[in-house]
């Protein structure tokens, strides 16, 4: 038996990020991370019921920055292990991630998580120069990433992934491919790249009404997305999602289960969760998490259930995120309708905006459609 991927989610990160409003929320005490830890496995228990004689394909510990409790993180893996062995579910040859900050990795951590079975890093990098660190309100600096590399590497996780954000204020051209050739030195099995987004109500949204700072030109961050699909593939790191870039045998097995509409569930505040035709998301706040599920509740918000039109929508605006799009003939197979003829009116749209490409086989992105996929995903809805 499969066993749906799960995620836990630790909403936890000591930076006051100036450009995102959720990655603000600091630990207050040792008594709170503990009580969240505790009360996870709690949910994990619960979530699992029904479920034996298996193996989880991948585990992903995700959030703000998981490492800011970096004390508690060896014995949450510890502890998942002990309560999946007691259902007889292996976590042999599962991809199992955690996300960390640079500045938050030492020998003693990372080693304890390397004993624990954590066989992949994703490393909050964001940006190789100092003073667009110090923009983005990050803790850490340029050389706490090759630290970071260092002593993964030294203790064995070589399945390395690091993410960076274009598109900044004054970042230039040259700046950006800066950045990349930095990451490039340290050679990573994968990479993910993100356009940076202004979110109302931040400090970044703030200084832009205020005069204080300029958004990226759309032109700008288009060049900008297209230099790192061509200079990562010349490094032989290539395009496989929309953000996300990795060499071959090493894309993330865990997202891809998210872009193929597998089941996974999400632990923890504000996760979200699919098993079959339901989804649900966890209440957000950390306390009231906690109390309903201590009380004996599930914390989650209102279960959706997905119609079949929604189900086939789903998996082709999932399917597009991909570089090779949706594959026709599956997507018959597996939902006795062609692509090609449920969604015709989108896709002729899309392939006179020359966003869309489509044959026999496939239904995909152009180049320049990679830079327009959430305006092409909602025709598709």
């Amino acid at each position: 038996m499969t066993i749906p991927s799960l995620y836990f989610h630790i909403p936890f990160c000591r930076s006051k990020c100036s450009y995102c409003s959720f990655y603000s929320i600091a630990p207050q005490n040792h008594s709170q991370i503990a009580n969240l830890i505790k009360t996870e496995l709690l949910e994990l228990d619960r979530r699992l019921k029904g479920y034996s004689d298996g193996y989880v394909p991948s585990v992903y510990i995700g959030g703000g920055s998981p490492s800011t409790i970096k004390n508690e993180l060896p014995k949450l893996a510890r502890s998942l292990k002990k309560q999946l062995s007691c259902r007889n579910i292996e976590l042999t040859g599962c991809e199992f991630t955690v996300e960390v900050n640079p500045g938050d990795i030492d020998q003693v951590f990372i080693t304890e998580l390397a004993n624990e079975g954590v066989n992949r890093i994703s490393i909050g990098v964001q940006s190789f120069d100092d003073n667009e660190l110090k923009l983005l309100g990050r803790r850490h600096s340029s050389s706490d990433v090759y630290k970071a590399v260092e002593l993964c590497r030294k203790v064995g996780l070589d399945n390395i992934s690091l993410d960076l954000i274009f598109g900044l204020p004054d970042q230039t051209l040259a700046g950006w491919e800066a950045n990349l050739a930095k990451a490039l030195e340290l050679a990573p099995c994968h990479m993910s790249i993100y356009s940076l987004m202004w979110e109302e109500g931040t400090a970044f949204t703030l200084a832009r009404a205020a005069g204080k700072l300029t958004e990226a030109s759309d032109e700008l961050d288009r060049e900008m997305y297209y230099l790192a699909i061509d200079k990562l593939a010349a490094a032989g790191i290539m395009q496989y999602e929309i953000s996300n870039f990795a060499r071959i045998g090493y894309e993330s097995r865990h997202n891809i289960r998210y872009w193929d509409d597998d089941d996974y569930i999400g632990i923890g505040p504000a996760a979200g969760s699919h098993v079959a035709d339901a989804r649900w998301n966890n209440i957000a706040d950390i306390d009231s998490y906690i109390t309903s599920i201590n009380s004996g509740n599930y914390a989650c918000e209102e279960i959706v259930q997905d119609t079949q039109e929604d189900t086939i929508t789903l998996a082709a605006v999932l399917a597009l995120r991909r570089i090779e799009g949706i594959d026709i003939a599956k997507f018959n197979g597996q939902f006795g309708v062609s692509p090609l003829v449920y969604f015709a009116q989108a896709i002729e749209k899309n392939t006179t905006l020359g966003l869309i490409k489509s044959d026999r086989n496939q239904i995909k992105l152009t180049r320049k459609g990679l830079s327009f996929a959430d305006t092409v995903s909602q025709d598709f809805v």
